[in-house]
């Protein structure tokens, strides 16, 4: 291709999310560029997630589509920069300055970033587009700023009703990273007198529990959180007369 048929590419990135955790979308204007010797304003949109847990849980790893504009031509895209865990495109791993190769029919690929698993960091990708004649489009660059999990924390009240049943009140309980989108995904009792018996709700609040005989009872919670991580157990012994 000749310099005067410079062209300017544009790739945008966009995450796939799930759960709870929250995402931030940047739009920045680029200069004006060229494309086959027209002058031509065009945007790059950079699609950066603020955060997201890393080690402990599902959350693990992180998805993103990357997509040229240019359609009509033998491309590349090169991967400038990667660093501080594994990204593969496609299903295939990547490092810096590899490429992956595009065409009429593909000029779309997906992404995988695995990071440093349990770590508190950002990981900040660059890809480009190169042309077969080694030109290269503007840069797109994916920003991802990773928090390690922290566990939950349990804590509940038993109280006694008028009808001689209990109520389990764990709405104390609660997660160490909410700011980061965390939840209590489940509340897991296990009540121990003559035989121990275990049971598992997703509500705060487990209402009208009779306890089989009279005698002291050791009950004991353990809450999950919504990226699989568990909380120390917290135990009260309940004298049921």
């Amino acid at each position: 291709m000749r310099k005067a048929e410079k062209y300017s590419c544009i790739m945008s990135a966009v995450l796939l999310f799930c759960c709870a955790d929250t995402y931030t979308w940047n739009n920045r204007k680029e200069p004006r560029g060229y494309f086959n010797g027209i002058l031509n304003n065009y945007a790059l949109e950079d699609s950066v997630k603020t955060f997201f847990k890393s080690g402990g849980g599902a959350l693990s790893s992180r998805s993103f589509t990357l997509t040229s504009n240019v359609t009509d031509i033998p491309k590349t895209l090169y991967i400038v920069n990667v660093s501080g865990g594994m990204l593969k495109v496609d299903g295939a791993a990547v490092t810096s300055g590899s490429e992956v190769p595009l065409n009429r029919s593909k000029f779309s690929v997906t992404c995988v970033f695995e990071p440093e698993i349990g770590a508190t960091t950002t990981y900040r990708m660059i890809f480009r587009i190169k042309d077969l004649g080694g030109w290269t489009g503007s840069a797109t660059v994916v920003t991802l700023r990773a928090f390690k999990n922290i566990p939950p924390t349990a804590a509940f009240t038993a109280t006694k009703g008028e009808n001689g049943k209990y109520t389990f009140d764990a709405s104390a309980s609660y997660d160490g990273d909410k700011r980061f989108g965390g939840t209590i995904a489940t509340y897991d009792y296990v009540i121990t007198g003559t035989k121990s018996k275990k049971f598992s709700t997703r509500q705060s609040r487990f209402e009208n529990y009779g306890f089989p005989r009279l005698g002291n009872y050791t009950v004991s919670l353990r809450v999950t959180d919504s990226d699989g991580d568990q909380s120390n157990a917290v135990t009260k012994v309940i004298a049921v007369e």
